[in-house]
């Protein structure tokens, strides 16, 4: 089931000064009916306060058509690696960081999408403005089509909703 998502992580450096550059990493397990979408919500971001350096997406051993439907989208700056073995999340997560070459790094799980073209270059500016080195977003669901999926929906939607209402301390 496929949610919409803010931003899952920022990490940020000591950049305020000057136009940031951002990669966005993704940890992937087949992935193959949302990973288009992700891409393609990743690519139509507004990049007036940053630049998209680069987008790793790192398929944890995939089986289906992930890699295969990724590699698809022509970009020059989207790289695609893939193993054959599982290794965990948090294993493709630690490479993505070892590989990500940007000023803020954005982690977002493979079965999400950005919300509005405007979702990156929101958080961007809160990194920078606010000096801030982490910055987190707030899962927003999407209706599902099964009952099970609906059902699901309708408590991540109350949950988003609480959360919305009493802000959690911010």
């Amino acid at each position: 089931n496929q949610g919409y998502l803010d931003i899952l992580i920022i990490i940020g450096y000591n950049v305020h000064m000057r136009k940031p550059t951002v990669t966005i990493g993704i940890a992937a397990l087949n992935e193959a009916e949302n990973i288009k979408n992700i891409l393609h919500t990743a690519l139509s971001q507004h990049q007036t306060h940053f630049t998209l350096k680069q987008i790793i997406l790192v398929s944890d051993g995939s089986s289906d058509n992930t890699v295969k439907i990724a590699k698809s989208i022509v970009y020059d700056r989207i790289q695609v690696i893939e193993y054959k073995k599982r290794g965990g999340q948090a294993r493709r997560i630690s490479e993505i960081f070892h590989k990500a070459k940007s000023d803020y790094l954005v982690l977002i799980d493979a079965d999400m999408a950005f919300q509005s073209n405007k979702s990156l270059e929101i958080l961007v500016d809160k990194i920078k403005n606010q000096k801030a080195d982490l910055v987190t977003g707030a899962v927003k669901p999407v209706n599902g089509v099964t009952l099970v999926e609906k059902a699901v929906y309708n408590y991540r939607l109350g949950r988003f909703a609480i959360q919305q209402k009493f802000d959690w301390g911010t």
